[in-house]
């Protein structure tokens, strides 16, 4: 099960790689059942949906969550993590983003694997 949280946001660079290695996994053959949050009009509601409702979603499958953050609870999960950056230096980041970048850490601590680069796959 793959966390489609993303595929809402304005995009941006992490959105696109997200979107670009979805495709690439997707091309690769693997079989991505894609959730996303129901249309609403905020941030705040997609991480409560992230959080909350795609946990019990997934159940005991693993969810893959290509964009920094993922459900906390997900009993088997994986997180591809781009950026660390608020934890290295907070002083140069607004408390949002702090606060941000402490939920990308918790959410690498809890996951099953943590990803950091882009997986690839052999096409021959």
């Amino acid at each position: 099960m793959v966390n489609g949280r993303f595929l809402h946001a304005t995009p941006t660079g992490l959105h696109k790689a997200a979107r670009s290695l979805l495709d690439a996994a997707i091309e690769c053959g693997m079989d991505a059942e894609v959730l996303t949050p129901p249309e609403t009009n905020g941030r705040l509601s997609d991480h409560l949906w992230e959080q909350l409702a795609l946990p019990r979603a997934a159940g005991e499958r693993p969810v893959l969550s290509l964009a920094n953050t993922a459900p906390i609870a997900a009993k088997h999960g994986v997180v591809l993590v781009h950026d660390l950056a608020p934890l290295i230096g907070p002083q140069w980041f607004v408390p949002a983003v702090r606060i941000y970048g402490r939920l990308v850490l918790t959410a690498a601590r809890r996951a099953e694997h943590v990803l950091t680069g882009r997986p690839t796959c052999d096409q021959t």
